[in-house]
């Protein structure tokens, strides 16, 4: 009977330990042999490299791109491989791909397809996701408030599923954002086909909750989203005058502040404050800070800044020099050659041309000896290490302990 009792003991011990391993809550992307795979916070391998590019997990899933063409005309594409060489600017991109949750299990197939058509502004990035494996800025069909983001393939509409891959919101917009606090920006197109689509915000139901007037819109943070109005009037003399605003609103539509001219781009706000560019064409006119009611902290402008976090931005005080302000624009840091934005309460910082971090009292808490870095996220960040035969790249803790690295020479 002893003998059976710890039997039965031995089993519930190991079934109870089997049923404690637990998945991960963060895992972070890593690129080797020209495949994406997954770590863990500790630098253990989850997911093995086989994906041709995986996002950060948003929502316990991630996207991951099985298959991309590089599409010159309607009757010649190439698809891309590990080894695959570019020789001439293509006219889109195309990604198939789908959504897999933390245990590396599909959780919508990858039945999905995407054309990226802004090659000109984009093609320099694109050939280094290609070739070197670098973060590909696809965070508008990340998951979030459980939806997704997706194109029909043969409308090339846009319109939202679950992220169990169900359609939500039929495709029926030009274009979209990701969903941010209950609310998307879409392009709706309008019935009279010589008008431009304009942009305007839907609930996660699809309702059209804020007016589709727009020209173009951001998603929406703190409260807040930016806008741009244009308006095109006939003169006496019979010509048209054109006009455009930047706008903040609230999740009502309503406006905060006094519309911005045309010369001013307004970034998201962060920290209950967002900062401006002023330009006039491609002069430029430098760049503020604006507060939740849309007034600037300061008289004239600043060369360059950082968007606000953990309560300081870093703004450029000379050709050479970036200080860390408050948000009543007092200076209270020592100079730096160049800065990152806090987060997770660690910035980056530039100092004798090489990177390390410092905390929100402004004590370095990694010395600085990385050619580049990232900011944290998740409790990890990136860095690259260049020595005159070998570059090291990798992740680092909060205490400057590496997790996983790679390492490749630099005569290959």
């Amino acid at each position: 009977m002893k003998n059976y009792k710890y039997y039965f003991m031995l089993i519930w011990s190991t079934l109870t330990l089997c049923s404690c391993r637990q998945i991960p809550k963060n895992l972070y992307p890593i690129y080797e042999n020209g495949k994406y795979g997954y770590i863990d916070s500790l630098g253990n391998e989850v997911i093995k490299p086989q994906y041709l590019y995986a996002s950060f997990f948003s929502e316990g899933i991630a996207l991951v791109i099985v298959d991309t063409a590089c599409i010159y005309s309607d009757t010649l594409r190439n698809e891309i491989g590990s080894s695959f060489y570019i020789s001439q600017k293509p006219n889109k991109i195309k990604y198939k791909y789908g959504y897999i949750s933390l245990s590396n299990r599909f959780v919508v197939d990858t039945i999905l397809t995407y054309e990226f058509e802004n090659i000109d502004n984009d093609w320099d990035n694109i050939k280094k996701i290609i070739s070197e494996g670098k973060q590909l800025n696809l965070q508008w069909l990340n998951c979030s408030n459980d939806r997704i983001l997706y194109q029909d393939s043969i409308t090339k509409l846009f319109g939202y599923m679950n992220s169990k891959g169900e359609t939500i919101i039929t495709p029926q917009y030009k274009d979209g954002y990701q969903f941010t606090e209950g609310l998307a920006a879409v392009q709706v197109l309008n019935k009279d086909i010589r008008d431009s689509p304009k942009w305007g915000y839907i609930d996660i139901n699809g309702n059209l909750v804020i007016e589709s007037k727009y020209s173009s819109a951001s998603t929406f943070r703190e409260s807040k989203a930016i806008v741009e109005f244009r308006d095109m009037k006939r003169r006496d003399d019979g010509k048209f005058s054109f006009t455009k605003s930047s706008i903040v609103i609230n999740k009502s539509g309503k406006i905060i502040g006094t519309p911005f001219n045309m010369t001013t781009t307004i970034y998201p706000y962060n920290d209950g404050i967002a900062c401006t560019y002023n330009h006039l064409g491609k002069l430029d006119l430098g760049y503020n800070f604006i507060d939740d009611n849309g007034n600037y902290l300061i008289d004239g402008t600043l060369i360059d800044v950082t968007r606000f976090g953990n309560g300081y931005a870093g703004v450029k005080i000379d050709s050479t020099n970036w200080v860390f302000v408050d948000k009543r624009m007092n200076i209270i840091s020592e100079e730096y050659e160049e800065v990152k934005p806090f987060n997770e309460n660690y910035a980056a910082i530039k100092k004798d041309n090489l990177w390390g971090y410092i905390d929100t009292t402004f004590q370095v808490k990694i010395p600085c000896k990385y050619e580049k870095c990232s900011s944290f996220k998740n409790g990890l960040a990136s860095f690259e290490i260049k020595r005159e035969a070998l570059t090291i790249e990798g992740y680092i803790n909060k205490r400057g302990e590496v997790v996983w690295q790679k390492e490749y020479s630099n005569w290959d």
